[in-house]
């Protein structure tokens, strides 16, 4: 699994001439970690995408079944004598200055300061040091209307969690470590963020982090402190979110060519349990009224690419328990996965347990309570047919979803009778889904809509279109509609890409909803659009506009970004927040200069 959102420290430039274009890409040694040893083989492999011929290209691991990721499959290396990492301590100090300003209160004047240490202990392990840490550069969510009954998970954007996630994961599968089931051990936005709904930063005291590789072990040891929180909320209460200490352990062993077993513990200490409940948090966050919470899970993949050959296989497996105040009984739960990702056949079993207390508050948990049963079979032939590169087709795809005995609460079943990769690298894909739900409780689902406790059994379909990002204009579609809670719904969801040259790129979205839920309808309207500009490697700068009609606002969120050398940043940031239903007003706006110098010693 790569990590596309870790950024570290490199250097590129590239050149058109008349014989072609070329790049030459600098990555300090200070920037990899490998074992002390004077003479080094090191595993590598190259990916070149040639997009006038939608073609890609790879040194090794070149098969249908195999890719960039295939690590066991790379190439080799030699030749590597006496190189050093190095001892160098990285000292990265920011400040930070702005105003601030919302409707109906004074200015607020922010300054703030802090630093990053990172120490190399070995060329191996690497300890990072950071204190009043600051993501204001960050660039801001997009902002997502919730039809669901259950929390929303978002990507994480902050380098500090970013740099050796990969050690931190805990395999469950699914994307980018979260399983289908919608749970995770460790999700690094529970730490400094408080939940959806109110998702507002958590000032970070300050932390420590060991991540690295030693020998056959992956080892990552984190420890966060954040301070005390209040929100405002929506409804006008106050949820107040206490000073919270995190701590997590990650142990992984290689065994075998492809395979590891590993450790994950986990502890979360508030300074005190919160003397409210917390209002409009998804009622599976209850766990948050808690004072502590402790978790221990042990788990395993075994993967091979030649199984029956040439395929490749994956079992993986896990085992926790969770230890919270006042909750005891059915702190368990277990996973089970037998996972034949290739090229033609892509086929899936698995079994997820989880306890009716099963609390792991330094990941992320749709509900608890619930046994997880699901099997996939897709099948993708390729075809010598003009412009057609394979036909997609999902003959089998069934979820069976209990309570802790035999209750039935979600039953669905999907099949995409028709689908079709182009030759272009363009996709079409027509599927059907027939659901049954128990809602076994009232929740909200837009504004002041309830969906009352009840069962329902529904069909929909959905078209999707993906098209090739290659070019100057690329668009995804998607159209859907059919059953959907007590009623029905139509839903169109898109976005179109506009390279205006090799410096402008505009990229507009939507996603609309017409619900019809009986006794009462609603539209949902989420629009937004992301401005990207790229004056050269070392000067960017990008806005989002984004405006939903739950929240009724307008955002904007607009960031440059200055490199004056590697591994130094100067940002400028202004956000604004208008009022749609009270004519545009401003409901607050915020402008920062933030500023961070890399020092090595």
């Amino acid at each position: 699994m790569g990590n596309r959102g870790w950024d570290g420290l490199w250097d590129v430039a590239s050149r058109i001439t008349t014989d072609g274009w070329s790049a030459e890409i600098v990555i300090p040694f200070l920037s990899l970690r490998f074992p002390t040893a004077e003479f080094q083989n090191w595993g590598i492999n190259f990916k070149r995408g040639i997009r006038r011929k939608n073609e890609e290209v790879l040194w090794t691991a070149w098969g249908r079944d195999d890719g960039i990721l295939q690590i066991s499959k790379a190439g080799r290396l030699t030749g590597l004598r006496n190189i050093k990492r190095g001892k160098k301590t990285e000292l990265i100090p920011y400040v930070l200055g702005g105003l601030e300003k919302e409707k109906n209160v004074d200015v607020d004047d922010k300054f703030k300061y802090g630093f990053d240490l990172k120490y190399p202990l070995t060329s191996d392990l690497t300890i990072d040091i950071t204190t009043k840490t600051d993501f204001a550069q960050v660039e801001s969510d997009k902002e997502k209307i919730n039809l669901t009954r259950f929390s929303q998970e978002y990507p994480e954007k902050r380098s500090f969690f970013l740099e050796g996630a990969e050690i931190f994961n805990f395999t469950q599968g699914g994307s980018e470590g979260y399983s289908q089931e919608g749970i995770s051990m460790y999700y690094s936005r529970s730490i400094g963020i408080t939940p959806d709904p109110d998702r507002q930063e958590a000032p970070i005291l300050g932390g420590v982090k060991l991540s690295g590789k030693t020998g056959r072990y992956s080892i990552g040891v984190m420890n966060m402190h954040t301070d005390d929180k209040t929100v405002s909320t929506s409804t006008g209460t106050e949820n107040f979110y206490p000073s919270t200490n995190y701590t997590i352990v990650r142990i992984k062993r290689d065994i075998l060519k492809q395979s590891y077993i590993g450790f994950l513990g986990t502890m979360v200490n508030r300074s005190k349990k919160p003397d409210v409940a917390l209002s409009g948090i998804d009622k599976n966050d209850q766990f948050l009224n808690k004072k502590a919470n402790h978790v221990a899970a042990v788990d395993f993949a075994y993967n091979s690419n030649s199984f029956l050959a040439t395929k490749n296989l994956s079992v993986q497996g896990y085992f926790a328990a969770s230890n919270t105040p006042d909750l005891s009984g059915g702190n368990f739960a277990g996973r089970f996965a037998l996972n034949f990702p290739n090229d033609i056949v892509n086929a899936s079993l698995s079994y997820h347990g989880i306890g009716k207390n099963f609390n792991p508050e330094t990941g992320f948990m749709k509900r608890p309570g619930i046994q997880h049963y699901q099997a996939i079979f897709e099948y993708t032939p390729r075809v010598d047919l003009p412009y057609i590169k394979k036909l997609i087709f999902k003959p089998y795809s069934y979820t069976y979803i209990t309570d802790t005995g035999t209750g039935l609460l979600d039953r669905t079943f999907e099949v995409a009778p028709f689908g079709v990769e182009l030759e272009s690298d363009d996709k079409i894909v027509f599927e059907i889904h027939n659901h049954y739900r128990y809602y076994d409780y009232d929740f909200n689902i837009f504004r002041d809509i309830v969906i009352p406790k009840s069962r329902r059994q529904y069909w929909h379909w959905m078209t999707s279109y993906e098209g090739n990002k290659s070019r100057t204009v690329s668009a995804d579609i998607m159209v859907g509609g059919g059953g959907y809670y007590l009623g029905n719904r139509m839903m169109y969801r898109g976005s179109c890409t506009f390279k205006l040259n090799q410096y402008f790129s505009v990229t507009p979205d939507f996603n609309f909803s017409d619900v019809d839920n009986g006794a009462e309808s609603f539209i949902t309207k989420e629009i937004g659009a992301r401005f990207q500009t790229n004056f050269s490697t070392r000067l960017t700068s990008s806005t989002l506009v984004q405006y939903n009609n739950e929240l009724n606002d307008v955002n904007v969120n607009f960031r440059i970004h200055y490199i004056p050398k590697i591994g130094s940043d100067v940002y400028i940031v202004y956000n604004q927040i208008w009022d749609e239903e009270n004519e545009f007003d401003t409901i607050m706006n915020i402008g920062i200069l933030k500023i961070n110098y890399l020092f090595r010693f």
